[in-house]
């Protein structure tokens, strides 16, 4: 439920992952940039979802429903 969404990055760090399968979502910014990466039961993101308004918000929510269903 996040396709299009706008998110807040604030900085200009950018993750390489070595095992490409673990890249969950990417960023356009001239070119592709990991924005999630998720391998079994770990997951991380790239950006602030706390400042990421109604989209941050929904992040959230499907991180607990994802965490609750491992």
């Amino acid at each position: 439920g996040l396709d299009d969404a706008d998110v807040y990055f604030a900085h200009s760090f950018a993750v390489a992952p070595a095992d490409e399968p673990v890249t969950a979502a990417t960023v356009d910014h001239d070119g592709p940039i990991v924005a999630a990466v998720e391998h079994g039961p770990v997951a991380g993101v790239q950006f602030h979802p706390e400042r990421s308004g109604p989209a941050g918000a929904r992040l959230l929510e499907n991180l607990l429903r994802w965490s609750r269903s491992a």
